[in-house]
């Protein structure tokens, strides 16, 4: 029998939500190396975050920077279909998305209501903040509308 990777899809490792939450929190890259060893650098916890979307959420861009120098998924997404980006834009997470953009990550990628990183931004950060700014500057579509019918230029 072929190991799953192999059959055409990937094998989702879940781990400790709350220990993976309080290493990533606490900034301990000892023990997030530790958790990871076993269970992959794009582990994911029960609603599908990994540990680099809640050091993007965090706005820790020193556990993002570790994470991402070990090979973490940009491209990946949660259960809402929110990625990285979709994350440390919703916190103002200024030098995480710089990052972010620089390792690949998609500016176009939707969450499940169809919300871009842009999107987000302006809805959680002041219009014009900087993430706002530096997403726009990357080429992030201000008119890309979500399921509702808004989009980033609605609330710039």
């Amino acid at each position: 029998m072929l190991p799953a990777a192999r059959r055409g899809y990937a094998v989702i490792r879940y781990v400790d939500d709350s220990r993976l939450e309080s290493l990533v929190l606490t900034a301990d890259i000892a023990g997030l190396e530790r958790l990871l060893a076993t269970s992959g650098v794009d582990a994911r916890t029960t609603d599908g975050r990994t540990a680099l979307m809640l050091a993007a959420g965090r706005d820790n861009l020193f556990v993002a920077a570790a994470l991402l120098d070990r090979g973490a998924d940009v491209t990946l997404a949660d259960v809402a279909g929110a990625t990285a980006l979709h994350h440390g834009a919703r916190a103002g997470a200024e030098a995480v998305v710089e990052q972010l953009l620089a390792a690949g990550a998609d500016l176009e990628a939707r969450d499940n209501d169809g919300r871009t990183a842009l999107w987000q931004a302006c809805a959680h950060n002041l219009p014009d903040s900087q993430i706002v700014d530096m997403l726009l500057r990357a080429g992030a579509d201000r008119f890309a509308r979500d399921r509702n019918g808004v989009c980033p230029e609605d609330m710039l």
